[in-house]
């Protein structure tokens, strides 16, 4: 008994860690940049989340150096490049288009919609959505918050919700 408890349990831990699999920032969110103990971490699964058009919330907040901001804004970039729709700001600019922008200004936020598994069909409503802030917080330290959501709802949509 106690056997097939320690395998439910690992199955458990492993089943966020896979929730966004296919995206560069997956490394972040697994502790490969910053170390996981030094991360606030939530995950929302469920019905709580029906009114938002969404099935799974997953966010982290962290301090982070210079250096593995860089780390972190180069794995964002890897998923602006795959991104069906995208609003991101850039020192100070607001730009929703991905292919007018120059990613080499620092990123400051981003909020855009993947294809589901990184796969896009319209037949599918299903899709990723992962947003992106970073604000600095002290000399040679920046405060960042990584959200990773899974829905069919659209940025505006969401934008619309989450302000009330």
């Amino acid at each position: 008994m106690r056997h097939i408890l320690y395998i439910i349990a690992c199955l458990l831990t492993a089943l966020p860690a896979s929730a966004q699999k296919n995206l560069a920032v997956n490394d972040i969110f697994d502790g490969d940049i910053v170390a996981k103990t030094y991360m606030v971490e939530n995950m929302i699964k469920g019905e709580q989340l029906n009114p938002y058009k969404l099935t799974y919330f997953r966010s982290i907040k962290f301090k982070a150096t210079p250096e593995e901001r860089k780390k972190i804004e180069k794995l964002v970039n890897e998923d602006i490049k795959n991104s069906l729709d995208l609003e991101q700001e850039r020192q100070g600019t607001t730009v929703e288009s991905k292919t007018s922008n120059s990613q080499e200004s620092p990123l400051s936020y981003a909020m855009m919609t993947l294809p589901a598994d990184g796969k896009y069909s319209p037949e599918n409503p299903n899709r990723w959505y992962l947003c992106y802030q970073c604000t600095p917080f002290k000399k040679n330290e920046y405060a960042i918050t990584l959200v990773f959501m899974k829905g069919h709802a659209t940025i505006k949509e969401l934008r619309k919700m989450f302000k009330k």
